[in-house]
């Protein structure tokens, strides 16, 4: 693997920030590096991950836990407050059945498979993604940046 390649490996795992169409990959055309691209930063960060989490144990989940009264009293402000009344029942029953746990009996991070890993790293940065894209539809600024009318001498 060349330096280029493991600069963006670094900065990936870093930050976040990669480039999409991963130009410094090797590759005979476009698609072969972004193939190559793709597979190396989700090994990357899986790798990461595994390193963080090395002998760490997961916690249990208590018994009487109800995943979907817990996010229904996360949500439920927010689904009053951004939906009209006849849509919010819709979206609490939404919401209520979205949380999905990655456990399945495991107790030690290293005892995730690598695809259901990253399955579940993909569905985060989904949702992280959705949400940022809905807050900032919803931000004061976008909503009300029309009504604001540039003086006329400025």
């Amino acid at each position: 693997m060349n330096a280029a390649c493991i600069d963006e490996i670094g900065r990936f795992v870093a930050t976040g920030d990669y480039d999409m169409v991963h130009a410094v990959w090797p590759g005979r055309h476009a698609l072969e590096r972004m193939h190559a691209g793709d597979e190396a930063l989700r090994a990357a960060l899986v790798d990461a991950l595994r390193q963080r989490t090395k002998g760490l144990t997961l916690p249990a989940m208590p018994a009487d836990f109800d995943p979907g009264q817990f996010v229904l009293g996360k949500v439920h402000a927010m689904v009053c407050g951004l939906f009209p009344a006849k849509e919010r029942q819709v979206m609490l029953d939404l919401f209520e059945n979205a949380l999905v746990f990655v456990d399945h009996g495991v107790t030690h991070c290293e005892e995730v498979d690598r695809a259901e890993l990253v399955d579940a790293l993909d569905t985060a940065v989904d949702a992280r993604n959705g949400w940022k894209r809905m807050l900032a539809h919803c931000s004061p600024s976008r909503r009300y940046q029309s009504a604001v009318v540039p003086d006329a001498e400025g």
